[in-house]
């Protein structure tokens, strides 16, 4: 062993370029390794974590239906301090937002039509309703109901028909902001032919908040409370006139029994929030791409989707706004079910204001029943900022809005539905295993016959760009790891010659001065296993070094190179899996020893080959010199 380390430090330059070398190859070796290995649990945690949502809206569908209403001023005054002869008192008709004017078209395919064995769905399909959930133990009510009023009123003045008249409010059946004996200007604004109200009788009439209208039989500026043309069916058209006069036993008429019907019912939207039912979180377009997030607490599990579980989960403001805390039960009844729009239609900040009165009675005048009613736990908060700016026809949510298992509604909610619709991006969805698009479009179009009526939106999360990624990066890492091991081989065996092969001489030697073979072995291979075992050693804990300072790098950048944006992930803590976790840990130190053995086990192998060559051979050729070039 002494001999044989004198006999390196004879060759300084030699046997510190070899230990250099076989540094680098086990460095390279143990890097690629790594790469190879990170690579591929990335792209398992990618298969696992990343899921494909298809979203389904029926082709030349109006999402946004707008109605010709009749208004006796079109252009409401905000500047009442405006110059009143310069006002345009143009009266006419008016696009407004009525849905329930006309049914939608739904014909022609149908959420059945695409349930086909080989979409081989994940989850869904589904078509979520969204349902009004009656919370009278509610904190805070509805600030859109503010708007919805129904009253009892004595016209003070007789009017020409169809300009605002002076009136007292009499008895208030429902809404806020109105006292009685108050007295307001009062319109029949939205009745193409308005009849005259005559001073002194008593009407009941469902009306708006005040609004300023310029009138062309007008010489001022009034700020007036309208009449609203459909106050006693969800269908908007109702037939005026649209107030009633209150005559003795009105409330026992039928007429009279809706009216009281309708004040209920505006009483009882006061303090509706919206519900969505939903077979998976993962259906959902804003918890799939992360602009929604749970805030505190936890997600609604699969199980508890499966079982139907009597659990929900909350908006942020809403757990704000009713004071409330995660493991609180909250008292649903449910008496609505809207088919036809997401609830951002209804609730919401850009939602529709006036979409409020198309569900609080049914068609006969009648409040919907209550089809469902049970108690359920807050299991989780969630927050997302798109309900604030989004479209209405781009987003699911809306303001104060709870989730909760499809399955936990265990009645039926026929007889309360208030609106129908075809399929949307917003309320239709279903999910796939990852890299089957191309599949499912073609099953589609050979399973349903009418697929052309069909738009199939598809959000894999940048699934397929990150997979081309790791995929391009795992082939460079194998290419990698071969031209390693192609250079630590050849590192390897230029070191047995120079070491070994050309020291057949000195093995000559050595064993005619007696030494044994054992003892020559020994001689020679521990010097190249010096060289080895420090140079491999030292390139496993320099692969160890550079790929710990890789990761923190990559930890630190401001935007990882791979979009989480629509994972899981975003959801669950906000780590970030493709980072590897690996790294600097025991299993990544045992990979990168086990590298430096490999290495080390191979040399010792072929070492002692080498050496038993030489032993093989005559001494006396070599002491001679008649043997050459070894």
């Amino acid at each position: 062993m002494k001999n044989s380390l004198k006999q390196l430090f004879r060759t300084p330059g030699k046997t510190a370029v070899f230990f250099l070398l076989s540094c680098a190859a086990a460095l390279l070796l143990a890097v690629s390794l790594e790469l190879w290995i990170s690579t591929d649990e990335k792209i398992q945690t990618v298969e696992e974590s990343f899921t494909t949502l298809g979203t389904v809206q029926q082709k030349g569908v109006d999402t946004f239906p707008q109605t010709e209403i009749w208004s006796a001023g079109i252009y409401p005054v905000f500047d009442l301090n405006a110059d009143y002869e310069k006002l345009d008192k143009t009266a006419g008709y008016i696009e407004e937002f009525w849905p329930g004017l006309e049914e939608p078209e739904t014909e022609g395919i149908s959420l059945a039509d695409l349930d086909f064995p080989e979409a081989e769905y994940l989850f869904g399909p589904e078509k979520r309703p969204y349902y009004g959930a009656w919370i009278p133990q509610a904190k805070e009510s509805q600030p859109v109901t503010a708007l919805l009023s129904v009253w009892e009123f004595t016209p003070l003045e007789t009017a020409e028909p169809g300009t605002p008249f002076k009136a007292e409010v009499g008895r208030v059946l429902a809404g806020r902001g109105q006292s009685s004996s108050h007295e307001v200007y009062i319109c029949d604004h939205y009745n193409r032919e308005p009849e005259e109200l005559e001073a002194g009788k008593t009407y009941i009439g469902y009306l708006s908040s005040s609004v300023t209208f310029t009138h062309k039989d007008t010489q001022a500026l009034l700020s007036e409370c309208s009449l609203l043309p459909y106050p006693l069916s969800s269908h908007p058209n109702s037939a005026p006139p649209y107030y009633a006069e209150v005559t003795d036993g009105f409330y026992e008429t039928e007429r009279g029994k809706s009216w009281t019907a309708l004040a209920e019912a505006i009483e009882r939207k006061r303090y509706t929030f919206p519900v969505l039912p939903t077979g998976s979180l993962k259906l959902l377009p804003s918890f799939h791409s992360g602009k929604a997030n749970v805030q505190h607490g936890r997600e609604i599990s699969q199980e508890e989707f499966d079982s139907g579980a009597q659990v929900c989960m909350v908006s942020t403001d809403f757990l704000q706004k009713q004071n409330l805390e995660i493991g609180d039960r909250i008292s649903l009844s449910l008496y609505y079910a809207d088919y036809r729009f997401s609830p951002r239609m209804e609730y919401g900040g850009d939602g529709v204001l006036y979409y409020s009165r198309m569900n609080l009675v049914n068609e006969n005048g009648e409040m919907y029943p209550i089809f469902w009613e049970s108690e359920y736990e807050i299991v989780g908060a969630y927050f997302s900022a798109a309900v604030y700016n989004a479209p209405r026809e781009a987003i699911e949510l809306s303001d104060q809005l709870l989730i909760i298992p499809a399955n936990s509604v265990k009645a039926s909610d026929t007889g309360s539905v208030s609106e129908t619709g075809p399929m949307l991006h917003t309320t239709t969805s279903f999910t796939i295993p990852n890299g089957t698009t191309e599949k499912f479009l073609q099953a589609l179009k050979e399973n349903v016959p009418e697929h052309s009526r069909v738009e199939v939106n598809f959000e894999d999360g940048g699934y397929a760009q990150i997979l081309a990624n790791l995929t391009k990066m795992k082939t460079t890492s194998i290419l990698l790891f071969f031209i390693a091991a192609a250079v630590a081989l050849t590192v390897l065996m230029l070191m047995l010659y120079f070491f070994i092969l050309k020291q057949a001489r000195r093995t000559a030697i050595e064993t005619s001065l007696g030494m044994t073979k054992r003892q020559c072995r020994i001689s020679l291979v521990s010097g190249i296993m010096a060289i080895c075992i420090a140079g491999t050693l030292l390139g496993a804990m320099g692969s160890l070094a550079l790929t710990s300072a890789s990761e923190e790098y990559s930890s630190r950048e401001t935007e990882p190179i791979f979009s989480t944006k629509y994972s899981t992930w975003t959801r669950e803590g906000g780590s970030l899996p493709l980072t590897s976790e690996h790294n600097g840990s025991a299993a990544s130190a045992l990979r990168a020893v086990s590298v430096a053995l490999a290495l080390q086990g191979i040399t010792v192998f072929l070492s002692i080959l080498f050496v038993n060559r030489n032993l093989k051979m005559d001494p006396i050729l070599f002491i001679n010199g008649k043997e050459q070039g070894l």
